[in-house]
């Protein structure tokens, strides 16, 4: 993981020279869309979870008593 932000700065850098400026900065912009839509849909599955187990485990404890 050391090496991971030398490698980043080498492909940006790359796609800059290959796709130029604009449309590198267009497909950035498209990534970061998707990874901000990418981690909001993985917390809403993570908030589902724990809402799940949550009303499980105060079944199972109103089970036991």
């Amino acid at each position: 993981m050391a090496g991971f932000g030398g490698e980043l700065l080498f492909f940006v850098g790359l796609g800059y020279v290959l796709l130029g400026p604009q449309r590198m900065h267009k497909l950035l912009q498209q990534i970061a869309r998707a990874k901000r839509e990418f981690d909001s849909a993985r917390q809403q599955i993570d908030n589902q979870l724990s809402r799940t187990m949550e009303m499980e485990t105060k079944g199972r404890s109103s089970d036991v008593i």
